[in-house]
């Protein structure tokens, strides 16, 4: 249901002037060993149009939370960024690929944050495994649902709306599923 949420392209603004005293406060997150890359990006990486590009790349940061990744393309001379999510292949590997349409010089990027839902589901699963309560945490995931539903349009809001209120209807014992499973998996 959500899923639809997280293949949304935006347009993030970015500050290079950061000043120090918040830039310490963000995630300290790493993207390394990116390929296809031609020494260390001095050179264009070669495509025909119409070819899928595949870009892998090695993506983790400090501490246990879930990571975000995706990858942006936009033809030099367009303005607007694509996006797609890239996919977890563990051990910090993350792959994710883009069609080059016609002709032209590309840009592309990596760009990854912090999942919190991501990162609340885990941690909600990994304690209900162990019989471990969890009644304040459900409405922690139930915020998080109604929060994202507050600031989304479209089909996003209206998914998550519809999770809010699938919510209210699970029975105590299956509402950690409700809260995490049927939100991202529909």
């Amino acid at each position: 249901m959500l899923d639809d949420c997280r293949k949304r392209p935006t347009e993030l603004q970015y500050n290079p002037n950061l000043p120090l005293s918040q830039a310490l406060l963000l995630p300290r997150i790493v993207i390394e060993n990116t390929r296809p890359l031609i020494d260390g990006g001095q050179f264009a990486v070669k495509a025909v149009a119409g070819q899928v590009v595949q870009v892998s790349s090695k993506v983790f940061a400090d501490g246990h939370d879930k990571l975000a990744v995706r990858i942006r393309w936009r033809a030099e001379a367009d303005s607007i960024w694509r996006s797609e999510i890239m996919e977890d292949l563990g051990n910090n590997g993350w792959e994710g690929q883009f069609s080059v349409p016609s002709q032209g010089r590309y840009l592309y990027c990596i760009e990854a944050w912090i999942d919190q839902f991501a990162s609340f589901c885990y941690d909600l699963q990994k304690k209900h495994q162990a019989s471990i309560a969890v009644s304040l945490e459900l409405q922690e995931g139930r915020n998080h649902v109604l929060h994202a539903a507050e600031r989304s349009e479209g089909r996003c809001a209206s998914s998550c709306w519809r999770c809010t209120m699938n919510w209210q209807r699970c029975s105590k014992p299956s509402r950690w599923r409700c809260s995490c499973t049927s939100a991202v998996h529909g």
